[in-house]
């Protein structure tokens, strides 16, 4: 607490007044889904509608080349109907070597303030 109140008065020429009394804070058993889409939407609605957009854009996009791409493969690539299979497989592979070379395979992301790194 010393060191944040000697940073304020270093850079702002403020010295903070003493406190008085306690602050008491009170942890959730939970937070229900529709409150943070509630805050999220009211304090931040240009991010939640970009991050929203982002996330069904994604979803589409990776749901169409997934279940088109058979299809995708034979007919835009010439790829022979018998080779198709290998090369969905080899598809599945790099989305699966992806996660594990980057450090984490099981595709959850950790931010490093929490990872303790």
């Amino acid at each position: 607490m010393d060191r944040i109140e000697s940073e304020v008065l270093a850079r702002e020429g403020i010295e903070l007044p003493p406190t008085s009394g306690y602050l008491t804070g009170r942890q959730r058993a939970s937070i229900p889904f529709r409150e943070i889409a509630r805050v999220a939407a009211q304090r931040y609605p240009r991010r939640t509608l970009l991050g929203l957009t982002l996330f069904v854009g994604q979803a589409f996009l990776y749901n169409a080349v997934s279940y088109d791409l058979g299809t995708i493969l034979s007919g835009y690539f010439g790829v022979a109907s018998g080779a198709v299979p290998r090369s969905m497989l080899l598809f599945a592979i790099s989305n699966s070597s992806v996660r594990c070379c980057s450090g984490n395979c099981s595709g959850a992301y950790t931010p490093p303030a929490l990872a303790g790194r």
